[in-house]
């Protein structure tokens, strides 16, 4: 389960993951790795995944990469020189009791959090913990909160209903009074034929 380096985590036995030894060399490029890709993160948000399978994971992070979003495992105290690497230092993983894997997107968009939140509602097994937004500290009612916002394209769609709604409505409007107009102008041009 190794994807450009950095995920090493190999198998899961009754919900304890094991990880395999590595060496200082890999440990290092891990780390470099992982300190170039959450430079370019707008958003960053860690998930406690011990109860996820691999199969499930390897769903979800297909799921993932199709919106450009990474899915990531690794070692806490990596993930914390990385986030320290790149002056985030809010963010303080020691505290975390559980594994922790990492999701990380180029773009503020919430699509990530979306994702992750439809992932929890079928499976049960994963857990918002923690965030990074732009530079802002999210706490796990934030990512919910991040997860309830609508996709861009929903909310054109609906923007352009509430334009296009009232125009409508006067295109009804106009219609039904040209329509009394032609009906009375009809009665009257009877009236005068008579």
């Amino acid at each position: 389960m190794q994807e450009s380096g950095i995920a090493f985590c190999l198998w899961k036995q009754k919900a304890n993951f094991i990880f395999m030894a590595i060496s200082r060399a890999k440990k290092e490029k891990i780390l470099k790795d992982l300190t170039k890709k959450l430079k370019k993160a707008k958003l960053l948000i860690l998930l406690d995944f011990q109860k996820v399978t691999v199969p499930e994971v390897q769903i979800l992070r297909k799921v993932l990469k199709k919106e450009g979003i990474d899915y990531l495992v690794a070692k806490k105290t990596l993930v914390q020189k990385a986030l320290q690497k790149n002056k985030i230092k809010d963010l303080v993983l020691k505290d975390l009791k559980v594994p922790v894997s990492l999701i990380i997107s180029k773009e503020a968009d919430p699509a990530a959090a979306r994702i992750i939140k439809d992932f929890q509602n079928k499976t049960k097994k994963t857990e918002f913990l923690k965030g990074f937004l732009e530079g802002k500290m999210l706490e796990k009612n934030d990512l919910i909160m991040l997860a309830g916002i609508p996709s861009r394209e929903e909310l054109l769609a609906k923007l352009i209903s509430s334009i296009a709604s009232p125009i409508s409505g006067l295109t009804y409007a106009l219609k039904g009074n040209l329509t009394s107009l032609v009906s009375v102008l009809s009665q009257v041009s009877k009236k005068k034929t008579r």
